[in-house]
C-alpha cells in the first residue's frame, strides 16, 4: 500500500513516518512537505530506510499540488479553528495558572512584562 503523509518533514510528521515504517514495513511511504520553517529534510534523514525499500525525494518547486482535506467539514467563520492575537493583548485573562484556579493572578489581565512564576 502507498501512504501519503503531509507535513512529514516537521517534528511531528517525521516521528509519524518513523512509526509507520516500524508498524507497516512493507508499505511505501510518500512524504509531501512544503519545507517551511518547521519542515526540514534533516528530520527525514534520521529515519533509517533499508536499501531494498524505495527512497528518495523530489523537490516539486513551482508545480502545483492539490490536496483535499476534510471536505465534509465546512469552515465556520463564527467558530474558527484558531484565533490570532498580538503577544501583549490585554483581553487575554488566565483562568488557571500552573493547574490552580485560586492563584491570585487568575482572572486578572496578564502582565506581559513579568513571567508568570514571579
Amino acid at each position: 500500500m502507498k501512504i501519503l503523509i503531509t507535513g512529514g518533514a516537521g517534528f511531528m510528521g517525521c516521528n509519524f513516518v518513523r512509526y509507520m515504517l516500524d508498524k507497516y514495513p512493507n508499505d511505501k511511504i510518500v512524504v509531501l512537505d512544503k519545507l517551511t520553517y518547521a519542515g526540514r529534510l534533516e528530520n527525514l534523514q534520521v529515519v533509517r530506510i533499508p536499501g531494498h525499500y524505495w527512497h528518495g525525494y523530489k523537490v516539486i518547486g513551482g508545480e502545483r499540488a492539490y490536496l483535499v482535506y476534510f471536505v465534509n467539514q465546512l469552515y465556520d467563520y463564527e467558530e474558527p479553528d484558531e484565533e490570532r492575537r498580538p503577544w501583549n493583548d490585554k483581553t487575554i485573562v488566565p483562568k488557571v495558572i500552573n493547574g490552580k484556579q485560586d492563584d491570585p493572578r487568575c482572572n486578572k489581565p496578564w502582565d506581559w512584562f513579568y513571567t508568570p512564576y514571579k
